[in-house]
């Protein structure tokens, strides 16, 4: 969360918003969140989980929109943590701070299961993913959301939007090569084939692992926060660069295991063609400038932790290069998908 929204979640902020979804302040277990403060809690009914979003990264206009569009993936079936309204009903509570800004409240049925490791990317689970991101692109061309500007194209999404407000926290040559990004992206040609609502973020931090009624594995998906209107490839791309973290010995040869069966699952559901592989390598490439850029802001270089030293040194040496985070042409991953299930 920025310092500035931070500096604003007071314990009487936690404290209505608990009660707003029929809980106290005692009962939430903090579960961290990056860019909003996130918190478990026990019912009844099950585990949930309570989200409070500050009006500075996410308007209430938005986050309704993204609960709009998860409650349509939950009516086709699909596997996502659905909202739960709160005491009054409500799908989103908007509380406001001692400074007059706002922190607008959701609460979600807790994932089941626990984050996917390293050695579970198996290709039954690989396949059951990617067969779920394929879902999503399904679901996702015919959807039609109640307020069509409530989600952002990935322009106008803050974190490239606003980049130039943050150059002074990074190398000029990183700004540069965001600038080259955003606009070969921009360049590409937008199509109901190509471009439509995604997660935007599908990785292991955001779904749970268990196993199903059949024994097979099960994936729910959860944190719809950063979804919005980009390239269908962008969830994909997603999958396989935080799937990278795991530190692989061989990165080329651990993205082909990884994309056969990811893609495998997918083309059950959509397509993903060639087209759409051509972007992995700018999509893979913009989302670690990106992050590098959001990681400056977010944190204080003398008060690191050694993973976040690790990773910040990770970024920046990929930030600050024109070679591609694989050497590896996507495009022979490019068939002829199987008679889509829906």
């Amino acid at each position: 969360m920025d310092p500035k929204a931070q500096a604003q979640l007071s314990q009487d902020v936690i404290a209505l918003a608990a009660a707003r979804f029929g809980t106290t302040a005692d009962a939430l277990r903090p579960l961290g969140g990056f860019e909003n403060a996130v918190y478990a809690y026990d019912t009844p009914d099950g585990a949930r989980v309570l989200r409070l979003t500050h009006d500075s990264h996410r308007r209430a206009a938005q986050v309704r929109a993204e609960l709009h569009w998860l409650s349509a993936l939950v009516a086709a079936g699909l596997d996502v943590a659905a909202a739960v309204p709160s005491v009054e009903g409500r799908l989103v509570e908007t509380l406001t701070a001692a400074d007059g800004s706002a922190f607008h409240v959701a609460a979600f049925v807790h994932a089941p299961g626990g984050r996917a490791t390293a050695d579970q990317f198996t290709p039954d689970v690989l396949h059951a993913w990617g067969g779920l991101l394929g879902r999503l692109r399904a679901v996702s061309r015919t959807y039609r959301p109640e307020d069509p500007a409530g989600r952002p194209v990935w322009t106008d999404d803050p974190h490239h939007r606003d980049r130039h407000a943050y150059a002074h926290l990074v190398e000029p040559d990183v700004m540069t090569r965001y600038d080259a990004l955003v606009a070969r992206l921009s360049g590409v040609p937008r199509t109901p084939d190509n471009f439509g609502l995604v997660h935007n973020d599908a990785h292991t931090g955001n779904f749970h692992l268990s196993v199903s009624r059949s024994g097979g594995p099960r994936i729910v998906l959860f944190d719809f926060d950063d979804a919005g209107y980009n390239f269908f490839a962008q969830d994909v791309a997603m999958a396989l660069y935080y799937a990278l973290w795991t530190e692989p010995d061989d990165r080329v040869a651990f993205a082909r295991h990884f994309l056969t069966h990811l893609l495998a699952g997918y083309r059950e559901h959509a397509e993903l063609d060639e087209a759409d592989l051509r972007l992995l390598p700018d999509l893979l490439k913009l989302r670690e400038v990106m992050l590098y850029v959001l990681l400056r802001r977010f944190l204080n270089p003398d008060d690191l932790t050694e993973p976040q030293r690790r990773l910040l040194d990770r970024t920046r040496r990929g930030a600050l290069s024109d070679e591609p985070l694989l050497d590896l042409d996507f495009t022979e991953f490019r068939i002829h998908a199987p008679k889509m299930v829906e």
